[in-house]
């Protein structure tokens, strides 16, 4: 898995990248295969595409949430910390980085847990919904 903070303005480069990189596979290197064996890297190139578009939107969530102002709900005294968390998605794993607000004798508020609605286990909705199926 590529590093999740891409040194670039863009959040969405290492994205970007790979799909660039895609693109110039496709125009020379494909050139020489069967229809079968492009089919399959389209699809696994698209799919790390899609997983790295999702880890960088959370990189970008995590950077936007260090700069919001204390969430109302946070004891005066809690401390924020940074934690992270694998999240396995229908696109593969990407690893999520948020405050937690902790003070002894109070519950551990995570807003950004509670803002995308993220499990307490490992597994996305999606995945579990693919799971089911």
């Amino acid at each position: 898995m590529q590093s999740h903070l891409v040194p670039s303005d863009d959040p969405f480069a290492a994205a970007l990248a790979h799909f660039s990189t895609t693109c110039d596979w496709l125009r020379a290197d494909a050139m020489a295969l069967a229809h079968g064996e492009i089919e399959t890297y389209v699809l696994l190139a698209s799919r790390e595409i899609a997983r790295r578009m999702l880890q960088s939107h959370f990189d970008l969530r995590a950077r936007q949430e260090r700069k919001a102002p204390r969430p109302v709900a946070v004891a005066p005294e809690a401390v924020p910390r940074a934690q992270t968390c694998n999240l396995d998605t229908v696109v593969g794993r990407v690893r999520v980085s948020r405050w937690a607000w902790q003070c002894t004798g109070t519950p551990t508020v995570r807003p950004l847990d509670a803002a995308v609605d993220l499990p307490r286990e490992v597994y996305s909705s999606g995945e579990i919904g693919r799971a089911h199926v």
